[in-house]
């Protein structure tokens, strides 16, 4: 049967091209190549094939992440939820806030995210927790995304553009006690014991168990209790 469905279009195909739709067969079920979309409606109408799908392109489409979740429209209010160009107050941009990313570190040096490590610039600061150092640089890149997709401003844009990064380096060979270190540096960043310099939000793009009992979850919530406001990766 397979062979007398697909008999009416081997004569269409290039001995290499019939030998691509054949292990395609065989192997995923799901035909369609764009020059023989003719055939591929014929190939539809077979009792032996269960269906044919059209194999989309796929994007990284980063530009449509904000817009997905209305962060755009955010940009144009003020505090009060008002209309920020009309009322003259300032609009939500993220300005004055600080995002402590608690990853892989952040490639401070890229555009989007000032260039430059320090108290005037985007990273306005941070800390190594693998190599026990001031220097957060990334070496594995997830970290970047994380802060970018935060408050990337540049070539694109992330949710919050206007507001200030922390980096805290966690990764590689990490454990819970590290990034329970990180998370108490972000309550307190100076380690004086005075908690009115914390850090505004964390962000833990990282996943576990989900015990809501373990150390690093009530570390989580001694953040919370002193008004942090905690962003952690779900699934």
């Amino acid at each position: 049967g397979i062979k007398n469905t697909f008999s009416p279009i081997a004569g269409n195909l290039h001995s290499e091209e019939w030998k691509d739709l054949k292990r395609s067969i065989i192997n995923t079920g799901i035909v369609l190549y764009g020059k023989y979309k003719a055939e591929a409606e014929k190939i539809k109408q077979s009792q032996f094939i269960k269906g044919v799908y059209f194999d989309e392109k796929v994007e990284i489409t980063l530009r449509e992440s904000v817009p997905l979740i209305n962060a755009d429209d955010v940009w144009k209010l003020d505090a009060n939820t008002g209309n920020c160009s009309s009322s003259g107050k300032p609009c939500l941009t993220g300005k004055g806030i600080v995002i402590a990313v608690i990853d892989t570190g952040v490639d401070y040096t890229h555009n989007d995210l000032g260039g430059c490590l320090g108290i005037n610039c985007k990273v306005i600061g941070g800390f190594d927790f693998v190599n026990n150092d001031s220097d957060p640089m990334d070496d594995h890149y997830h970290g970047t995304h994380v802060a970018a997709t935060a408050a990337g401003n540049g070539a694109l844009k992330g949710v919050a553009p206007e507001a200030r990064i922390v980096a805290y380096k966690v990764f590689p060979n990490s454990y819970s006690s590290v990034i329970i270190k990180a998370i108490e540096r972000a309550i307190d960043p100076n380690q004086d014991g005075n908690y009115d310099d914390k850090i505004d939000i964390i962000s833990m793009s990282l996943g576990g168990p989900g015990d809501p009992d373990d150390p690093m979850s009530k570390a989580v919530d001694n953040a919370v209790d002193a008004g942090i406001v905690a962003t952690i990766a779900a699934g």
